[in-house]
């Protein structure tokens, strides 16, 4: 089945394939294909637009939150260890070890806060209503992919941008880069609001945040740039802003 059938599969647009059967099909594809670095990143991608889909995505989430994620990691071979491969092969396994983590760090974020996959509105409904441990919570674990993000794959873009499969992982990655983004915003302004009834601790607490919201902004921004002529992504950096004060 083509990818984009498998994809489609997820949202049960085929009357005769459900989607547990969707599931169960492409992680036996990853798990029979753990030898091959374009298969393992093909399943992989194919989780993450589940992921990514209002429809699939706390139904892929939960599905992948209780299963073990295994990444290519093919052992070389005398005559490999000494062609140029071994510098590409690197790439892949680290590559494939890293997005599997990912992914499995993305399914938990999204059972354990569904937030992600929410629209605007009610994200910032949904951060508001929450105590000040709970938004600090969200906002160290969505920072914290945020700048995986930023860190292992986009300082990889040189690498990547060789091939095809590669350029749709870092697309898919950069739709995640702007939700995990908006997620770290609504939690400062949700914090600012609270910010008159803070004890003088709490007050402490929410300045080191504020601070740190400053560099994941210019940081996020700095790899947006610096990805924006070797791709054409849509780099919208006006949207990263860090929010004062007086916002609520």
């Amino acid at each position: 089945m083509h990818t984009v059938d498998l994809i489609n599969s997820f949202k049960n647009k085929f009357p005769e394939i459900t989607f547990e059967d969707a599931f169960k099909k492409v992680f036996k594809k990853l798990q029979e294909g753990l030898n091959n670095w374009v298969h393992t990143l093909k399943s992989y991608t194919i989780f993450h637009v589940a992921l990514q889909d209002q429809d699939t995505s706390m139904k892929t989430a939960k599905e992948l939150k209780a299963l073990e994620l295994s990444h290519y990691n093919k052992k070389l071979s005398k005559n490999e260890l000494k062609q140029c491969i071994i510098i590409a092969e690197k790439n892949h396994v680290e590559l494939s070890q890293l997005y599997s983590v990912y992914i499995k760090n993305l399914s938990l974020f999204i059972t354990d806060y569904k937030l992600i996959d929410k629209l605007e509105e009610i994200q910032i409904r949904m951060i508001r209503s929450k105590g000040m441990d709970d938004v600090l919570g969200i906002y160290e674990i969505a920072k914290e992919m945020l700048q995986n993000i930023s860190g292992n794959f986009y300082r990889r873009d040189e690498f990547c941008m060789k091939y095809r499969i590669y350029k749709n992982m870092l697309r898919l990655l950069y739709i995640d880069l702007i939700r995990l983004y908006r997620i770290c915003y609504y939690c400062v302004i949700a914090l600012s609001s609270k910010l008159k009834d803070m004890e003088f601790d709490q007050a402490k607490v929410f300045l080191q945040i504020y601070n740190s919201f400053e560099i994941v902004t210019e940081e996020t921004k700095g790899y947006l740039m610096a990805i924006r002529d070797s791709d054409p992504l849509p780099a919208t950096l006006n949207y990263f802003k860090v929010p004062t004060y007086s916002n609520t």
